[in-house]
């Protein structure tokens, strides 16, 4: 996540937004207002996935925002269920949804590689991340590692 300041950077978040975007005016149909419930059901859904990325990203420490990231997951397979849902009802056809499975697709595949990233990191540390900038050339951050201790005999 070297140089990512804002969740909107996120490939993930981005691939979310779509999504959520297509959602809503899918939702915004006439014939999918005559089901309010299903209609909120739908769009609350999708909203949650943006959220939750963003919510994570918040936290700053790669394993809560990994557990925000399994909560992002789980709501756009449950976006993708109302979609389906929705077929079913007749509110629209499989054609309709083309568009939308690909850019589910690309927002669970974005989600996934971010999860795997940040289970890496957890593993080596636990403090929070922040905001990387570019190191210049000759130039040490950070706190000096001590040389190790030569043993004499």
């Amino acid at each position: 996540m070297a140089g990512v300041k804002t969740f909107e950077e996120l490939v993930a978040w981005q691939q979310a937004r779509e999504v959520k975007k297509l959602v809503y005016a899918l939702a915004d149909k006439a014939v999918c207002r005559r089901e309010p419930d299903f209609r909120r059901q739908i769009r609350d859904a999708a909203a949650s996935v943006p959220a939750n990325i963003a919510e994570g990203f918040a936290r700053k420490r790669p394993r809560d925002f990994s557990r925000f990231l399994t909560i992002a997951r789980a709501s756009l397979a449950e976006t993708q269920n109302h979609l389906i849902d929705g077929i079913d009802r007749g509110l629209w056809n499989e054609t309709e949804l083309d568009g939308i499975r690909t850019h589910l697709k690309r927002a669970g595949t974005a989600i996934a590689g971010l999860q795997t990233y940040l289970n890496s990191c957890s593993r080596l540390r636990l403090e929070p991340f922040e905001p990387i900038e570019p190191i210049e050339p000759g130039v040490l951050q950070g706190p000096s590692v001590p040389a190790p201790a030569s043993r004499s005999r």
